[in-house]
């Protein structure tokens, strides 16, 4: 059951989440801004009661917690944006085998490149490989997002992408303690070629993770950390932490807007959206990266014969660079509503999180 209140970082938040999610193997390779969530399940955690570990690369990452999964053992593995890159040849295959205890991978993005060599919105990968997604929109709903996610992959065998970006993991909140899933108890499954993807099971397993997502979409569509407020004919779509910079850009404002605050990302919650979109004339969608939830959107739209104009990144009222700021944000609501009075305090300074944008110790520094 849920406890009481306690204010956190966020990447102590989602930690915490995995440590009453149970989880008893932790791997991960170092990358800002997801290096703090394995460090602060390190220091919350207590020595017996989980295996932490720091791999080679993030595929050895993976691989270990896919293994202690198939053991019985709920598993984290903590990676930023390009090192999914590095881990998706066992990801892609994973996905088709599924997994066994719960299987939980924390994906740092970092738009804005605050701390990376670019700025991708890895989001496309977890589409390539097929595996669901989610995104917790403010600190307070994060560690309980953590244990959802683990409810998630033990319900349909299938790891789940909990994706985060440095707005959330490095800002403070209050968080109420999740509650705690009781221990993983089914055994090893020893059923020959069960968790062996070959040619001659490929086709078997691709059309059981398709019921997979199917089924998963359907608990999307009664999510409850998905959030809806508002009434109007306009709307907006702040996916994951952007419905906290929307809030904050709107304090003190009225509008005639309905906002819809997405934690489902993929795959998208079809239903539940197009019954939303059917009420407006106009909405924008505020997400940080590339395009990912608005083309879904837009074909969705297409799809059900809407006539809502959607706006975002592809006709620049969103710039399609760099990580979202709160003169961005209140530019697109001026430009969504004429009624919008922006807020008359000056706009936050897009600020590096620290001077040194890499972390202690990281073997790159000196370079």
């Amino acid at each position: 059951m849920a406890g009481m209140c306690k204010t956190l970082r966020g990447d102590q938040a989602l930690a915490l989440g995995a440590l009453a999610a149970g989880v008893r193997v932790v791997t991960g390779y170092p990358g800002s801004p997801a290096t703090g969530v394995l460090d602060s399940f390190l220091a919350l955690a207590k020595p017996e009661t989980a295996y932490v570990q720091w791999a080679p690369n993030e595929k050895v990452a993976l691989e270990m917690a896919f293994g202690a999964s198939l053991g019985g053992s709920r598993a984290l593995v903590v990676l930023k944006s390009v090192g999914l890159n590095i881990a998706l040849d066992p990801l892609a295959t994973m996905s088709l085998s599924g997994c066994h205890a719960g299987l939980v991978i924390l994906l740092g993005d970092d738009p804005g490149g605050w701390s990376s060599q670019n700025e991708q919105d890895t989001r496309w990968l977890a589409r390539v490989a097929e595996v669901p997604l989610v995104e917790p929109i403010n600190i307070a709903e994060a560690a309980s997002l953590m244990v959802q996610a683990y409810i998630w992959s033990e319900t349909l065998n299938i790891p789940v992408i909990v994706r985060v970006i440095g707005a959330l993991t490095l800002a403070e909140g209050a968080v109420e303690e999740p509650w705690q899933l009781p221990p993983f108890t089914q055994r090893f499954w020893h059923k020959r070629n069960r968790w062996v993807v070959l040619p001659a099971t490929v086709v078997g397993y691709h059309r059981m993770l398709h019921r997979c997502l199917a089924q998963i979409q359907g608990l999307f569509e009664v999510s409850p950390f998905d959030h809806l407020s508002g009434q109007g004919s306009l709307g907006v779509v702040a996916v994951g932490c952007a419905h906290a910079k929307l809030l904050r850009a709107m304090e003190g404002r009225t509008s005639n807007l309905q906002i819809l605050g997405l934690t489902s990302v993929w795959p998208l919650p079809e239903r539940k959206l197009t019954r939303w979109l059917r009420g407006l004339e106009r909405i924008l969608i505020l997400e940080e990266g590339g395009p990912f939830v608005e083309e879904s959107l837009a074909a969705l739209a297409q799809r059900a014969g809407l006539e809502v104009s959607i706006s975002g990144r592809h006709d620049r009222v969103i710039p399609e660079e760099g990580e979202l700021g709160e003169e961005d944000i209140v530019a697109a609501l001026a430009r969504l509503d004429p009624a919008y009075q922006p807020p008359e305090r000056a706009p936050a300074p897009r600020a590096m999180p620290s001077k040194v944008p890499l972390c202690e110790d990281c073997p790159y520094r000196p370079t």
